[in-house]
């Protein structure tokens, strides 16, 4: 149905992964009405939900068969470490802002940033790997 091509989709889906997480975070940060919140929810829950179909599929088309078993299991506890210290990162936002809407800004503006990050440097990463 909505078809990316095989090339693009690693690189420009990454970005829109974190970028949606982050539009979402910031937005619930900004969010003054139960409604705002919940419509902001939305977005970045979209965004977490295309996380593992995205990265997934990337992490394999990078591994030689052989190192795939080995990989995945690295990248699932990785993956759960990262779900380990969420709340430890949002404790240290929200500690650093004075309240939970800060924290969500914070976070929020800080994937947008991985985001573009990701989609600037995966050029220099589809040359690393290929060789």
């Amino acid at each position: 149905m909505f078809a990316v091509p095989r090339k693009t989709a690693p690189k420009r889906l990454a970005s829109v992964v974190f970028v949606m997480i982050g539009a979402g975070l910031l937005l619930m940060g900004l969010a003054r009405t139960g409604v705002g919140m919940t419509c902001a929810m939305f977005v970045a829950e979209i965004g977490a939900g295309m996380l593992v179909a995205t990265f997934i599929p990337w992490a394999h088309s990078v591994l030689p068969a052989d190192l795939r078993g080995r990989g995945m299991g690295l990248w699932c506890s990785c993956f759960y470490l990262g779900e380990f210290l969420a709340p430890v990162a949002f404790a240290a936002a929200r500690a650093a802002k004075g309240r939970a809407l800060g924290a969500f800004t914070l976070l929020g503006a800080a994937s947008m940033v991985c985001g573009v990050g990701v989609l600037l440097s995966a050029g220099r990463w589809s040359a690393a790997l290929s060789g």
